[in-house]
C-alpha cells in the first residue's frame, strides 16, 4: 500500500479520510500549522544524537527476537548452537530488514513529518484523528481508500496485539516457573495441571497480577504539582525493561567461560573464539556496553519518554521490590535449610 501510494496524493487522501470520521477537511495544513507552533521542524538540521536515539526505539521490536531463549524447554534441539543461531540471529535479520523495507516506503510516500508530529514524543493534538496517533498501520489506512485493505491492517493489527500477549505470557510464566523450582516463588506456581498439561497455576497468577497495571495504565494519573503524568506515558518503558534485563544477561554470559568454566567447556559454543578470547564474552562485553548506552538514553532524553519523576518511581520501585524479594526469600528458605544457590546452578541444556 505505502509503497505503491504516490507522494503528490497523500496530503488530499488524509484529508478525505480526515472529512469521513468527522474531522477537518483542511487536517494536513492544520497539522503542519500546529507543529510548527509546537516547536516541530519541518527541516531539522542533522543531529548524531538523535540519530543515536532512533537505536533504542528499534530495539523495541528488535529484542522479540531473543523471546525464543525463555521456551528453549519446548524446543526441539534446543542444544543446538546453529538452532539458536538461526532461530535468534535470523529473526533479527528478517525483522530488521523488514524495519528497514517499511522505514523507505514510509518516507517516500509520506515522509516522517506525519509520523513524528502525530505520535510518539510531540504527540500533537492536532496532528492526530481524533486521538489517534498517526502510527504507520493508521497512515496506510487513511491513504488506502480500500474496505479491503482497511479490514486486512486491523486484523494484522489485532493479531499482533494476540501475539504479543502469547510471548508474554509463554515467557514470563516459564520464567516463573523456574523461579518456583529454584524456591524464590511458592511452590505451587510450578505445579504442572494434569489435564491442560502446562503450569496453569503460573497463568493464572501472571493474569491476576496484571490486572491493576492495567486499571493504571488506562485511569492512573500521577500529579507533580506543576504537571500531571498518565500511566500510559511509561509505554516505552517496556523496551527499558527488558533492556536492563538484557544487560545482566549479557554480562552473565561474558563471564559464563570463567565462572562456571565446565559448563560452559561443555557446550557446542565454546569452540568459537574471537581473537583468542571466547566468542560468548566478547559479543556479550559488546551487548553489555551497548545495553548500558541505551538504558542511559531511555533515562536521560525526553523523546523516549521515560525521564519523568512517575518513570523514575515506576522503574526504581521495581528494582528495590525484586531485589528486597530475593533477599527476604534466599534468607527464609537458607533458614530452613535450602541454599537456593545451588539451585540450577547448571542448567540443563534442554
Amino acid at each position: 500500500m505505502l509503497g505503491t501510494t504516490a507522494a503528490t496524493s497523500v496530503e488530499g487522501q488524509i484529508n478525505n479520510f480526515s472529512t469521513a470520521i468527522g474531522g477537518s477537511a483542511s487536517f494536513y495544513q492544520e497539522a503542519v500549522d500546529a507543529a510548527i507552533a509546537g516547536g516541530y521542524s519541518l527541516n531539522p538540521p542533522f543531529s548524531l544524537l538523535a540519530t543515536l536515539l532512533i537505536a533504542p526505539i528499534a530495539w523495541t521490536s528488535l529484542q522479540w527476537a531473543t523471546y525464543s531463549s525463555q521456551q528453549n524447554g519446548e524446543i526441539k534441539d534446543a542444544r543446538s548452537f546453529r538452532n539458536q543461531a538461526t532461530i535468534i540471529i535470523g529473526a533479527l535479520v528478517v525483522t530488521g530488514l523488514l524495519l528497514a523495507l517499511l522505514a523507505v516506503v514510509l518516507e517516500n510516500a509520506i515522509g516522517g513529518f506525519l509520523q513524528v508530529a502525530g505520535a510518539g514524543y510531540y504527540g500533537i493534538a492536532e496532528a492526530t484523528f481524533n486521538g489517534v496517533y498517526l502510527w504507520p498501520n493508521i497512515l496506510a489506512i487513511a491513504i488506502s481508500g480500500s474496505p479491503l485493505i482497511v479490514l486486512l491492517i486491523s486484523f494484522g493489527f489485532i493479531m499482533n496485539g494476540h501475539q504479543i500477549v502469547h510471548n508474554c505470557y509463554i515467557g514470563m510464566t516459564r520464567v516463573m516457573v523456574a523461579m518456583s523450582l529454584d524456591r524464590l516463588l511458592p511452590e505451587w506456581v510450578s505445579r504442572v495441571s494434569e489435564r491442560f498439561h502446562t503450569p496453569v497455576n503460573a497463568h493464572l497468577a501472571y493474569f491476576v497480577a496484571s490486572i491493576p497495571v492495567i486499571i493504571l495504565y488506562n485511569t492512573f494519573i500521577f500529579n507533580t504539582g506543576s504537571e500531571e503524568i498518565p500511566w500510559g506515558s511509561l509505554t516505552l518503558g517496556v523496551t527499558f525493561a527488558c533492556g536492563y534485563v538484557f544487560v545482566a544477561t549479557a554480562l552473565s554470559g561474558a563471564l559464563l567461560p570463567f565462572r562456571a568454566k565446565a559448563l560452559y567447556e561443555a557446550s557446542p559454543g565454546s569452540k568459537y573464539k574471537i581473537a583468542g578470547y571466547p566468542a560468548v564474552t566478547v559479543v556479550g562485553l559488546l551487548g553489555f556496553i551497548t545495553g548500558l548506552i541505551f538504558l542511559f538514553l531511555f533515562a536521560t532524553n525526553a523523546e523516549l519518554g521515560l525521564n519523568s519523576e512517575l518513570a523514575y518511581y515506576v522503574v526504581g520501585g521495581v528494582l528495590a521490590v525484586s531485589a528486597i524479594w530475593y533477599i527476604v526469600t534466599k534468607a527464609f528458605r537458607r533458614s530452613a535449610g535450602v541454599n537456593v544457590d545451588f539451585a540450577f546452578k547448571e542448567i540443563p541444556p534442554e
